[in-house]
Parts: structure tokens; sequence; C-alpha cells
């Protein structure tokens, strides 16, 4: 009896305490291949002929439910050996429950992460090791990896490897209390290629209006119009299609003398996606975005003795820095009678903002404020997103009449990881009122 006590005793102490804990402490080699300087098209990626042998040594690793830890070392075809030191957190694909996605870095500073997933699906995405039998592999591990002062790029696609544990990756994962992986995390070409086309497509449509969006559009007088903006992609031999959907609109209304007339204007980010014949890159989501590699601007400018009285803002928008930033510029000396102004008269005055906020403008009996802007420091990165600018816009002399209330919207649309794509633009929007 005591002999069987203290086998049970060694038995407890060896099994692991969380579910689905792997640890291994032992040398396992495993084939991939190195591609030499990945050009930014990925056209190398399909020129499977000129991949150089590596192998993953994996001298220890630690994977449960909540991170991953896998250490070793690459061996290349010209016998380089580098130290390899995985750390991270691990997600659940926005797919599949049977696909987990790591969110891990190199602790020794030799490679970029660029893909990390144990996929144990039964229909499996298309594999870079172009192998028809990884689609019935058990539990697939892709492990890409961006060597950082070469750019050499490698991938170990690897079936059931023995440093997983052989019953917790089956599938359902409960991983990270379900927590979703980000989009680059498992659309990793954004990390490490460029875009190879970039178009601009006029948009008619009138969905998806938010309550406040279609109470205005559709109470008030308006203007508005909507841009895919879309990024191709090639990636493993197929086309990838980023896009991402921009609203601009402009509403107001006719004024008598004695009254303000309110410009309400708006940008947005109505919709994003991901589409290829590559399912697992498809989604509601993009790398794409406004606003990162600079300020977008909202501007106005009125008709003659047409005058801007006061401006308000705000955004809803990623921060670039701890707080949100405006930029608020305007000119004072515009003469009311002088015929349209223009944008290019520059601003004489400016004030910078960190919240949404509202400036009263200079107006004077022979000239005032007739152009205004505002720099919207901060980033349009998901739907739902929008810089606004209201201008209130009263009459300074004349007789009244037609007028016209002109904007314009500029700024940047850029993949994340890269600028210039695509560049920058500006949207203009107009339309005519009646000043009594």
């Amino acid at each position: 009896m005591k002999k069987l006590l203290a086998s049970l005793l060694v038995l407890l102490l060896v099994i692991p305490t969380s579910v689905g804990y792997a640890s291994y402490d032992v040398k396992n080699t495993y084939k991939g291949a190195k591609v030499v300087q990945i050009d930014s098209k990925g056209k190398k990626l399909v020129e499977r002929e000129k991949h150089e042998k590596a192998e993953l040594e994996v001298t220890s690793s630690m994977i449960n439910s909540e991170s991953a830890t896998l250490e070793g070392k690459i061996h290349t075809k010209n016998k380089d050996i580098y130290d390899l030191q995985l750390d991270g957190e691990l997600f659940v694909s926005r797919h599949s429950n049977n696909l987990a996605i790591g969110e891990l870095t190199d602790k020794t500073g030799n490679f970029e992460v660029l893909y990390f997933g144990i996929d144990a699906r039964e229909d499996k995405s298309k594999t870079l090791s172009f192998n028809n039998s990884m689609k019935s592999a058990k539990n697939l591990v892709k492990i890409y990896l961006l060597k950082k002062d070469t750019k050499d790029f490698y991938y170990f696609e690897i079936d059931k490897p023995s440093f997983l544990d052989g019953t917790y990756f089956e599938g359902n994962f409960e991983l990270n209390n379900n927590k979703e992986a980000a989009f680059e995390l498992e659309n990793w070409y954004t990390k490490a290629l460029e875009p190879i086309d970039f178009t601009v497509e006029e948009v008619i449509e009138e969905d998806n209006l938010s309550s406040d969006e279609f109470s205005i559009l559709n109470t008030r007088r308006s203007t508005y119009t909507s841009r895919n903006y879309t990024a191709t992609y090639t990636v493993l031999g197929e086309y990838v299609f980023e896009r991402i959907q921009l609203r601009h609109y402009l509403a107001y209304d006719d004024a008598p003398a004695s009254t303000l007339n309110t410009w309400t204007t708006k940008l947005s980010v109505t919709s994003k996606s991901t589409s290829s014949v590559i399912p697992d890159y498809n989604g509601n989501n993009s790398s794409m975005e406004v606003g990162r590699y600079g300020s977008a601007t909202i501007r106005a400018k009125t008709s003659t003795y047409e005058g801007i009285d006061s401006m308000s803002w705000a955004a809803s928008a990623t921060k670039k820095q701890s707080t949100l930033q405006f930029n608020l510029g305007w000119k004072t000396d515009w003469s009311w009678s002088y015929g349209p102004v223009n944008y290019g008269g520059g601003y004489n005055k400016s004030q910078s903002y960190t919240s949404g906020n509202s400036r009263n403008f200079e107006n004077y009996s022979s000239q005032g404020t007739r152009t205004a802007k505002n720099d919207y420091i901060a980033i349009l990165d998901k739907v739902g997103q929008y810089y606004d600018a209201t201008f209130q816009v009263g009459k300074f002399g004349g007789s009244g009449g037609s007028k016209t209330a002109s904007v314009e919207f500029v700024y940047e649309v850029s993949c994340k990881n890269y600028y210039p794509y695509g560049g920058t633009y500006t949207v203009p929007l107009s339309a005519s009122y009646t000043r009594r």
C-alpha cells in the first residue's frame, strides 16, 4: 500500500495543473524554408524552387490556454544559426474556434514574428509549403518570421509537432477567454508586403446611415458622397483586396437675413472589408485607415457678403498621442464684397485644442472671416469613427439672394504599415441656398 501511495504522489507531481498545458525540454527539429530578401510585392513567395532549406530546432516550449513560449534555433543552408525565443498570448481566430492565433515576439531581437497559428480545422487554408497533405494535418502549426537585418523570410509549417500537447489542441479551443485575434495577426501580409495597386471609386448609396446621420440628411437640405478606397495585395499567388469606405456630407438650411445658416459637415468610416479566394483573409475589417501619416482637414468658404460667425468641431477617432489634437485656422481680412474666396489665401489666425470645442471668429463692418478650417490629428481606423465640423454662417451686408455653401475634406488614406499607399485626396462638396 505504501508503494502504491508513493507512486500516486509521484504521478500527481508530474501531471500539469493547467488545462491544455504543454511543456517540453527536448530537442526537436522541423523542416522549413527561407526566402532570401522577400520582395515587397510577394512574388518570391510563390517561386518555391528558389526557396532555400531551413530547419527549426525547438529546445523548449510551454503552451497553455492563454500563452505560448517556444525557444530554439534556426539553421540555414549556409550553416548560419540564429537564436529564437518566441513569447506571447494566444487568441481565437475570427473564422473558427479551431484556429488559435498568437501575438508573439522574439525576445532575442533577431526576428519579427509575422504569424503564429495552430490549426485544428478539417478544411485548412492555403499553405506556403504547397503540400496538399497539410490539408489533413491533425494540428498544423504555422510560423512565419522575418529576419530584421536582412528581410529574409522564414516559414515553418509543421504537422502535429511533438511540442504540442496531444489532447488540448484537438479543436474548439477555449483560449484566453475567447478573445478574438487582431486583424493584423491573421492577415500577416500587411506587416511584410506592400499593395500592388490602389484604386478609388465613387459610391452612390444611402444604406447604413446612423440614426443621427439619417435625421440630419433627411430633415435638412444636404449633399453627400461616398468613396471606396481599395488596396490590392498578392499573397501566396492570389489577390487580396482591402477596402475602406468613407462618407462625406454637408447639411445646410435656407437662411433669413436675421439668422445664421448652420453648415454641418462630417467625414466618417462607413465600412471596412477584406476579400480573397483565401478564406482566412476575408472579413469585415482591413488595414486601411485615414490620418496615420498626416492630419486630415475640413475647411469651408463663403460667398460674397457671407461670413463664418463661429465654428465647432469634434471627433471619434484613435489618438496619435495621449489626447486628440485639433489645429484651428481662419483668415480675418477678407472683404465682404470680394468675389469667391480661395483656400490658398492662407490663414492669419490659428489655435490648437485637445478636445472638441467651439470658436467665435472676428467679423467687422468692412471685412471678416470667410474661410476657416480644422486639422484633425487623429486616426480613423474603425467603422463608425468620424471627424466633424459645424460652421455658423451669417449675412454681413449685401442684398441676399443665392449663396453657395462650399466645403472640402482633405485627408490621406494609407495601409497601416505603408505610406504613401494610397495618397492624399481632396473631396469638395457645395450647394446653393437662399439668403433672404
